[in-house]
């Protein structure tokens, strides 16, 4: 009985000619450079951010962690969020002073020991300073006054870094310049002799 031949060798091309239109659907892997730049834009959005589609791996672990260490913190959704500088070795103290003092909040905060510095937001939200027909910003802009005041006997400071219109109206964001405002002045009158960039919008309204 005579054997049946079988299949001769495989062409080494084969050309494929659809008999119509192809509709494909592909995902696209998650990319590790495009997922860094999400946590960057994360660590500065305010409000609540979610990333969906992100690369797990070391280095979206390890960018994420140096954000952490820099403080790159969102306000979530707070009124006022305030950045809190100390001597390193006082940032325990400092913290407690103020969260049972002036800046007694319920808001989120974050710290870096390495650095002494604190990340506070205050525990109304969005829209309540308002809401509030402006009652409650004398005393917010009090807390602050009298934040800064504690902070400059140990060389720290108090810088508003979100705040309604009416709060920075009432308090200066930057607080007190120092001896240094006299300099930084004339700073600014050498490279912005006209004030045309962002005038009054920096410490002592320069």
């Amino acid at each position: 009985m005579a054997e049946e031949a079988g299949p001769g060798p495989l062409p080494a091309a084969l050309e494929l000619l659809p008999a119509g239109p192809v509709a494909m659907r592909l995902p696209a892997p998650a990319s590790k450079s495009v997922t860094n730049r999400a946590l960057l834009c994360v660590a500065l959005a305010e409000g609540t951010s979610r990333l969906h589609g992100a690369a797990a791996g070391d280095d979206a672990q390890a960018m994420a962690a140096a954000l952490a260490e820099l403080g790159a913190r969102p306000f979530e959704k707070a009124d006022v969020g305030v950045k809190v500088a100390c001597p390193p070795a006082e940032l325990a103290s400092v913290l407690a002073d103020l969260r049972g003092g002036p800046l007694a909040w319920a808001g989120s905060i974050s710290a870096h020991a390495g650095t002494g510095v604190l990340w506070m937001a205050s525990d109304a939200r969005e829209g309540e300073l308002e809401a509030s027909g402006g009652r409650i910003v004398p005393d917010l802009a009090q807390r602050i006054t009298e934040a800064r005041e504690r902070l400059a006997a140990c060389g720290g400071s108090v810088v508003v870094v979100k705040a309604p219109p009416e709060l920075k109206r009432a308090v200066d964001a930057w607080g007190p310049a120092g001896d240094a405002l006299g300099l930084m002045r004339r700073v600014k009158e050498r490279f912005d002799p006209d004030r045309r960039l962002s005038p009054g919008r920096f410490v002592g309204g320069i």
